[in-house]
């Protein structure tokens, strides 16, 4: 009797342990399943904002060039006015000196010889 207990302990054993063999390499193909996916689900989701940030990095690049233009604009319009400005100072300073030089009045006090241009150039 002996002889048919152990045989049938022995394959219930055998059968318990490839049972519990099996449940544990499932479980692990399903862990390795989600692990996959979850790569994956972060692979996509990393390419997704590396191109975003790429985009962005090509926005700011072009909105850079805008503002340079715009600033080199405002640099030479700037120039333009303090050139003419100092024009501005020079000919209402050319015009003091030929009004001051146009006094017709006989034996004024204010009265100068007029100027040669010799004397304005070197002002």
């Amino acid at each position: 009797m002996l002889d048919y207990i152990l045989p049938l302990i022995t394959l219930v054993a055998g059968g318990g342990a490839s049972w519990l063999i099996f449940f544990r390499k499932e479980r692990r193909i399903k862990e390795a399943d989600t692990r996959s996916a979850e790569i994956d689900t972060e692979k996509q989701a990393y390419e997704f904002h590396s191109q975003e940030l790429q985009d962005a990095y090509t926005k700011i690049l072009e909105l850079q060039d805008i503002v340079d233009t715009e600033r080199n604009k405002w640099i030479s319009l700037a120039k333009e006015i303090t050139e003419l400005k100092v024009a501005l100072l020079r000919e209402e300073e050319r015009r003091e000196i030929a009004e001051f030089n146009m006094c017709t009045i006989k034996f004024c006090e204010r009265r100068v010889p007029p100027r040669t241009r010799e004397t304005l150039e070197q002002k």
